[in-house]
């Protein structure tokens, strides 16, 4: 199991608390999205993110070893990665930007994308594909 770091392990002593709270915030989301997208497997569906309950989050968020949503905001952003997770790969996202990285410099590409409000894919010469989301551009 992988583990995301927590805002006190990623930003500096006196950051802002919303800053914080925003990343500790999606840091949960994550985990709970990625640990429902493993037990559906297969049979995730757009149905069956849409009936998703407090009881299924708190569930998986306690397999994933976060506390449950607290918010709405953040099961929003439980179902809003699912349903990423969903159609990765398997269709066409209109209006999505293609970088192709000439060189290994990837973290040069994503650092170009962060301008975006839609997807951007950033392709290196190697294969390895990334997807940056614009969720949020507060932070």
């Amino acid at each position: 199991m992988a583990t995301l770091p927590d805002a006190r392990s990623v930003y500096r002593k006196g950051t802002p608390g919303p800053t914080c709270k925003r990343h500790n915030q999606l840091r949960k989301a994550t985990a709970i999205a990625f640990e429902l997208f493993g037990e559906f497997g297969p049979d995730l569906n757009i149905s069956l993110i849409n009936r998703l309950t407090q009881a299924d989050m708190s569930a998986a968020a306690a397999r994933a070893g976060v506390n449950p949503p607290s918010s709405d905001e953040t099961r929003n952003a439980v179902k809003l990665l699912l349903r990423v997770y969903l159609t990765l790969g398997r269709l066409d996202l209109t209006g999505q930007n293609t970088m192709e990285v000439a060189d290994q410099s990837l973290q040069a590409a994503l650092a170009d994308a962060l301008g975006s409000d839609r997807p951007t894919t950033a392709i290196n010469p190697l294969g390895l594909t990334v997807l940056l989301l614009p969720i949020d551009r507060q932070l």
